[in-house]
């Protein structure tokens, strides 16, 4: 959930249509034309691996319906509906199986009656259910009725039954022309109900968060979104009449089957061994490339995009973040490889950053082959093509029938990795902090910044990257150039101030290509600003011995192994006991320093284990301190039965922990060490009892849950000298004078005692008053 919700809130409890927020009346009936008439009772969802051509002809020849996006053999399982008699014929020929749903007419009928009881509640939002075709064409009226300088839409043809099929527009008021184009399209397979829902539940944090959102506003202002929310109208209106798990459209195919599976009638690589030329088959080609009206319809819009830079295809189920190549093992060329695998990683890590869950990214054929793919057709079109495969992942047993209860976390985290997609193409260059972006430094010297800077296509000019910085609020920036340290990464040092004071700065950068960023994206208008404070008392717990810890069943365990940031011994854990990376120790806190037999043998099981910190001094003995708590953490909850249901927050207590406040609940995966610090202040005053506790918490069913804390630490700020004492010797004498005349002789910028960005008499002045006064 963004930051802006609980104004957004506010704002559309009023609104008298549309938005998320809205409640909604009781719905009508909703279709029933041959209510289910293709039903799977006793039928099974399973799991099974074909590891020869002769075995996967065995295993589709047996099977009802295909649920895999992908199937092929000999590179991981595949997913298929099948009879019980069929299921019992396939084991007796040695196949292994693995049950995923036991009756997949009961979840199909029990996820209607859950739509049905919710569609009867005065209480609910949007999209706390599914809709039928009518509906969510009607909310497309409503989002764009209630938006008009934000929203536009667009029938851009009919389906093969004559259906419309609707194109938005999203962007900020006024000319669009010379904005990037982002495209964006769901429901290509009728089945995926939760595609075009996400799809329109992003559309509206868009149009939400305009003016709300800066992130939002600022990206609005420079993309023009393009949205296809329901591709193929047909099979869609069929999955709620006749038949729930129907895939492909409705085409009579003339003997006797119906059905081209949309996702392989795009023309690019046509054709191939990742797709059917059966017209019984789930991934049936069609006779010719855009044969079908679907595909040619929503091709053809995204072709005429003049700016089009990048797209993503919605579809489920398996959380991953495809990439080109689909048609091929082949890797793409460089640099196209490293910067989509880049650039998947980061939507990753963004959806991740939400709810925690994990969307692997990897190049579409990682599995198996699928040709005639829309990402596939989209990246040869000079767009940087995705496929996103939503919500469940593979092993959450709903597969299509996800939980509606799951429809808002859906939304909320591709929302995320669709923001950073439009960033990549609206923003060509791209600034990071390694060590974090400086908010307090030290005063009396110069503190290094450290950056990485990179474009997203073409090349950094590496002498252009600069640093500009003042001291306070008024004069001039003064520009430094940044010196380049390999791999992206610039230095450059922000100028020695006094304690109290704030130095704002930004950083500039260009690319060969003539392409122009600050960081801020405001410059000089906008600067970063960091607080000048001297460092008053500093502490670190290592984890090197027991100073007090309060321990459940976290142990301080030695690095009997080398610490990697991937699993160890095939066990995602952090590193059983080994510290963080830069740390010098070799212990740490961890859940269990053993290894086990097997992932779930020393995982924390069945409710919380608690690390609770000795008492901490956060005054530094200082009247008015700035306390900054910092610490190292390991978590990790993707796996088992059961992944991504617990999270572990981590608190602090002002009180010696009588009472607690929370710092942050972590539920993300990252399988690595995450590097976390507070100012306490934002908090409450800190105290000289100050306590942390981290609760790794095992609540959910079939979950691992691993965790690991080191360097926990407390640094005290504040500006403990009077001011004239230039040399900060504890007195305020001549020696202070002569010290800041040498400086102000020398022009050096510490001299500049009334920060208006020069050293003159006016300074001479005001610091010979500040040193009359003591």
């Amino acid at each position: 959930m963004r930051l802006n919700k609980a104004l957004l809130a506010c704002l559309t409890v009023s609104m008298a249509a549309g938005g998320i927020f809205a409640q909604l009346q009781p719905e009508g009936d909703l279709p029933r034309e041959g209510y289910y008439a293709e039903r799977y009772d006793g039928d099974k969802a399973i799991r099974v691996e074909a590891r020869t051509a002769r075995q996967l002809q065995t295993v589709l020849g047996l099977s009802r319906t295909v649920l895999s996006e992908r199937v092929g053999f000999g590179r991981g399982a595949i997913e298929v509906v099948m009879s019980e008699d069929n299921l019992a014929a396939l084991e007796e020929l040695g196949f292994d199986v693995e049950i995923l749903i036991d009756d997949v007419q009961a979840a199909i009928d029990a996820e209607r009656e859950e739509i049905e009881r919710l569609r009867a509640q005065r209480d609910i939002t949007w999209y706390e259910t599914y809709h039928p075709l009518s509906e969510i064409y009607t909310y497309i009226d409503d989002l764009v009725t209630d938006n008009p300088t934000l929203a536009s839409q667009e029938v851009i043809g009919q389906s093969l039954q004559g259906r419309d099929i609707v194109g938005m527009r999203i962007t900020a008021p006024g000319d669009p022309s010379g904005r990037v184009q982002v495209a964006i399209n769901g429901c290509q397979h009728a089945r995926e109900w939760v595609s075009p829902t996400t799809v329109l539940f992003v559309v509206e944090e868009l149009l939400n968060g305009y003016g709300n959102d800066q992130q939002i506003t600022d990206l609005m202002d420079r993309v023009e979104f393009v949205v296809v929310p329901m591709v193929n109208p047909d099979g869609y209106n069929y999955t709620w009449t006749n038949y729930r798990l129907w895939r492909k459209n409705r085409r009579n195919n003339g003997n006797g089957t119906f059905g081209v599976d949309l996702n392989r009638n795009w023309s690019y690589q046509w054709g191939g061994s990742g797709s059917s030329g059966s017209g019984s088959s789930d991934i049936y080609r069609g006779p010719s490339p855009f044969s079908e009206p679907e595909t040619t319809i929503v091709s053809d819009h995204f072709q005429s995009l003049p700016r089009a830079a990048a797209h993503i295809d919605f579809h489920s189920f398996s959380q991953l973040i495809l990439y080109p190549w689909g048609y091929t093992f082949d890797q793409l060329p460089e640099p196209e490889r490293t910067i989509y695998s880049n650039l998947a990683d980061d939507m990753s890590a963004a959806i991740q950053g939400v709810h925690g869950s994990y969307y692997r990214p990897q190049p579409a054929s990682d599995l198996y082959i699928a040709d005639g793919i829309a990402s596939d057709w989209s990246a040869s079109e000079d767009m940087w093509g995705f496929t996103i495969e939503l919500r469940p992942d593979e092993n959450s047993g709903f597969q299509f029938e996800l939980p509606p209860a799951q429809i808002i976390p859906t939304g909320e985290e591709n929302l995320e990795a669709l923001i950073t997609l439009a960033e990549f193409v609206a923003y060509p260059i791209r600034f990071a902090f390694p060590d974090g972006e400086p908010t307090i430094v030290e005063g009396g010297a110069t503190s290094e910044l450290t950056v990485t800077v990179s474009a997203s296509t073409g090349s950094i000019d590496s002498g252009s990257v600069s640093l500009f910085s003042r001291i306070g609020s008024s004069g001039q920036f003064i520009e430094t150039s940044m010196v380049f340290a390999g791999q992206d990464t610039y230095t450059g040092d922000l100028p020695a101030a006094a304690c109290g004071d704030t130095i704002e700065w930004y950083i500039a950068a260009s690319t060969i290509e003539g392409a122009d960023a600050t960081y801020p994206r405001a410059g000089a208008a906008g600067p970063a600003s960091a607080d000048v404070l001297d460092l008053a008392f500093a502490m670190l717990d290592e984890a090197e011995s027991d100073n007090g810890w309060t321990v459940g069943r976290f142990r301080r365990r030695r690095h009997h192994r080398r610490l990697e940031p991937h699993e160890p011994r095939g066990h995602r854990r952090p590193a059983r006991g080994r510290p963080h990376p830069p740390s010098p120790g070799t212990d740490c806190w961890v859940t269990d320093g053993r290894a086990g037999s097997s992932i779930g043998t020393y995982d924390v099981d069945g409710g919380t284990t608690t690390l609770t910190s000795p008492s901490m001094d956060a005054t530094g003995g200082l009247d008015e301190p700035i306390a900054v708590l910092s610490y190292w953490r390991w978590y990790s909850n993707d796996q088992g039965s059961s992944p991504n249901q617990d999270s572990m927050p981590v608190e602090v207590s002002f009180n010696g922990g009588s009472s607690w406040t929370l710092l942050e609940d972590v539920s993300e995966n990252a399988n690595a060490w995450v590097y976390r610090e507070f100012v306490l202040n934002d908090i409450a005053t800190p105290t000289a009892d100050v306590r942390v506790r981290f609760r790794a918490r095992d609540l959910g069913d079939g979950s691992i849950v691993e965790a690991g804390v080191d360097d926990v630490g407390i640094s005290v700020y504040g500006c403990q000298y009077r001011p004239g004492d230039y040399n900060r010797d504890g007195d305020v004498n001549t020696l202070d004078v002569l010290d800041f005349l040498n400086d102000w002789a020398a022009g050096d910028m510490m001299a500049d005692w009334n920060h208006d960005g020069e050293v003159n008499t006016l300074d001479v002045l005001e610091f010979l008053n500040d040193w009359n006064m003591g």
